[in-house]
């Protein structure tokens, strides 16, 4: 059939016409692009935005090829492509500030004015977050935003609020991979052959990029060993068929669960499929199970894992692979526990036997280089079995880069490949063959000057930089609120050894929720552990009433400024004081009247006022927190 006789397309183009060109199984997706490119009116939000990246991506071509150099216009696009950072240009103004440190928010800006742009008079850069998830722009939610989302959305316009959320780096270093990595890496393939231009434009969204592009990856980026394993399976010939890149490693998560799905026989609201994960659990799978969880086509099996161990409950592994639902087991290790886990060995000698090799093994290796296991993980210690999810967005700080590979044989590999990409071809239109050729445009640019390796080794020494303050801090607060020089800092707030981005701070007998509800009255922000545990109505299988997931906070350091790191410490040793059931009245008043002379002397003698008009109610109660004090 003729292409243009695949769809009558009319004047205005309804939503309800939208929709079925979205799920067309015949309709290709630049036939599309260039269809909705004629309507001059809005569509929806997502018609007009992919007519808008149509437009900007013939814009980029043009450019490219004319080996001219690029306007701004385009590259503050593939940056937003690449990152989700939106760039907005004023005029230049003599008053403009370097904030440095500052963190990004959703829709607020943050102006970065370097010295070159006093020198050379050039426009003031304002970096903001677009949206935290880029790829769930459109998602129907219909409980709103995520409980993360809303967190960060409370926070952001106020600069005396203590946010433990998100995992982005201070502006200072986005504006640093904008000006030292992205930029020069994209003037640099002004200069390359005909041969490179022509993968870096063309579209691969069934193929997962451009073969030239997943090569260079495999060789550059992901480690030896794995790099070894798939070049041993695939042959150096086919080996690009071992990789596929996503839109971020979140995206992935949203293949994974459709295919399983769809995959799966006989899937209904009564025979959903399951799949087994870990207690507590990344937070953004759950997310990207949302619709289905909310048919009911999707359960989850419970693993514990104790959070001062670091070890995985065999035992509630094995019952959780023993059920006929149960598809997959998904694991993403040091999130939000930042914690090796301890047993793999053991996790691994389970699913090689006879009964469970049927089922799927999905590991989310977002936090390599960052704490989690490099070495004999689920990858290396079950061959021929595991899909693996890595991104460039932690280690390579801010980029929204997605890689899917696997240690198994081709065969398996290329269904796994066709079941994640295949449903999704008609129904998320990026440029998946540009967004590829952004990172090796930066890794090829990396070959030559070690400017993405020097830019990585400046985010992770970063990171640590947080983590020692966090660690730092809450053993000075703790200190000082309790005067116990024995307290077991484990018992309040598991900590990674190094390089870790989050801190797992328990509540005690408060359940975290209302936990979390008290310090937004100090502004203080953090997430409650139930975020990363699905509700109970998803869980099949018995489950405690009262898991140690529901009193703990996941607290993440990476994104707040180091002062306001040190005042959220002490204003969270402050609840515990407030919230605690042993001390007395006396004892209480002691500890909070040192814990705020502290925040002061951290806050440059300035008072809090939202500190001293709580500590003003709380001690007309004697110290003792009830919720009628703050209405």
């Amino acid at each position: 059939m003729a292409l243009e006789k695949r769809v009558a397309v009319p004047k205005v183009l309804p939503s309800r016409v939208f929709d079925s060109l979205m799920r067309s199984a015949n309709l290709s997706d630049s036939f599309f692009l260039q269809e909705t490119a004629k309507f001059p009116g809005s569509v929806d939000k997502a018609a007009e935005r992919m007519k808008h990246d149509y437009q900007m991506n013939s814009r980029f071509i043009k450019e490219l090829k004319a080996k001219n150099g690029f306007s701004d216009e385009v590259m503050d696009w593939k940056f937003q492509q690449f990152t989700g950072i939106k760039i907005i240009r004023h005029k230049f103004e003599k008053s403009g500030l370097n904030h440095s440190l500052e963190p990004l928010n959703i829709g607020v800006s943050v102006n970065i004015l370097t010295d070159s742009s006093l020198k050379n008079n050039q426009s003031e850069i304002k970096f903001e977050l677009s949206n935290s998830y880029p790829e769930f722009l459109d998602w129907p939610n219909p409980e709103g935003e995520s409980p993360l989302q809303k967190m960060i959305a409370q926070a952001k316009t106020d600069p005396d609020a203590n946010l433990f959320g998100g995992g982005l780096p201070p502006t200072e270093l986005t504006a640093a991979f904008h000006r030292n990595v992205f930029i020069p890496a994209y003037v640099a393939t002004l200069k390359w052959s005909d041969q490179e231009i022509d993968a870096l434009i063309q579209n691969y969204p069934n193929a997962g990029a451009a073969p030239e592009h997943r090569n260079l990856v495999i060789d550059s980026f992901i480690g030896e060993e794995e790099h070894n394993i798939i070049r041993q399976n695939f042959t150096k010939e086919k080996q690009s068929d071992g990789l596929f890149f996503t839109y971020g490693s979140q995206q992935a998560l949203s293949y994974m669960i459709r295919m399983l799905v769809l995959k799966t026989k006989d899937v209904t609201s009564e025979n959903p499929v399951e799949i087994a994960i870990t207690d507590p659990t990344y937070a953004g799978l759950l997310m990207a199970s949302n619709e289905f969880m909310k048919q009911g086509l999707v359960k989850f099996r419970i693993i514990p894992i104790d959070e001062k161990t670091g070890q995985m409950n065999i035992k509630a592994l094995r019952s959780a692979l023993d059920s006929k639902r149960c598809e997959a087991i998904y694991l993403a290790e040091g999130n939000p526990i930042p914690k090796q886990i301890t047993n793999l060995d053991e996790v691994a000698e389970e699913l090689k036997k006879e009964e469970y090799l049927g089922k799927k093994v999905f590991e989310d290796r977002a936090y390599l280089g960052l704490g989690a296991t490099e070495k004999n993980s689920l990858f290396h210690l079950l061959p021929n079995r595991v899909v693996a999810f890595e991104t460039f967005s932690k280690k390579g700080a801010p980029g929204r880069i997605g890689l899917v590979y696997s240690n198994m044989e081709p065969g398996k590999f290329a269904f796994i490949k066709e079941a994640m990409l295949k449903p999704q071809y008609n129904e998320i239109l990026g440029y998946s063959g540009n967004l590829s050729g952004e990172i090796v445009a930066i890794l090829k640019y990396d070959e030559e000057t070690h400017a993405f390796t020097e830019h990585i080794q400046k985010v992770q020494a970063f990171y640590e930089k947080q983590r020692a303050l966090y660690e730092k801090s809450y053993r000075e607060a703790l200190y000082l609120a309790f005067e116990n020089d024995k307290l077991n800092l484990d018992d309040e707030v598991i900590i990674g050894k190094e390089k870790f981005m989050f801190g797992w701070r328990n509540t005690h007998h408060v359940s975290a929720d209302l936990y979390a509800k008290i310090g937004e009255k100090i502004k203080l922000y953090s997430l409650a552990g139930s975020t990363c545990r699905p509700e109970s109505k998803y869980i099949s299988g018995n489950q405690p009433s009262n898991p140690p997931t529901l009193h703990y906070l996941r607290q993440n350091y990476t994104r707040i400024k180091p002062e306001n790191l040190q005042i959220g410490v002490y204003k969270d040793v402050f609840l515990e004081v407030i919230l605690s059931a042993t001390m007395g009245e006396e004892a209480k008043q002691r500890a909070i009247e040192r814990l705020y002379k502290k925040m002061k002397e951290l806050n440059h003698e300035k008072i809090l006022p939202e500190v001293e008009t709580f500590i003003e109610k709380i001690s007309q109660n004697h110290y003792q927190y009830s919720e009628e004090l703050f209405q």
